[in-house]
């Protein structure tokens, strides 16, 4: 777990009501992905997070397809993912 995963499990914690049910990185779907965090209430539904430990310092641009951040000490692209009906 990241230190951005950490500080946002923590806070979920602290902040969401008891019928809320929170897991971190379980497989979900056919392909089995990772999410960072699903988030669950019985009426309002579920809330499915992806983390990023990026600051306004690491993010050089920002489209609709991608991010470049600084990570490591390598400027990296990171894709943004596609919705499941765009694929």
């Amino acid at each position: 777990m990241t230190a951005g995963e950490r500080r946002l499990a923590e806070r979920l914690e602290q902040k969401l009501d008891d019928d809320y049910l929170l897991w971190y990185d379980v497989p979900i779907g056919p392909k089995h992905l990772h999410p960072d965090f699903v988030v669950m209430h019985p009426r309002r539904g579920i809330l499915i997070l992806e983390v990023k430990d990026w600051s306004t310092r690491t993010i050089q641009q920002a489209d609709r397809q991608s991010w470049q951040v600084f990570m490591d000490g390598r400027l990296k692209t990171q894709p943004l993912p596609r919705p499941a009906g765009q694929r």
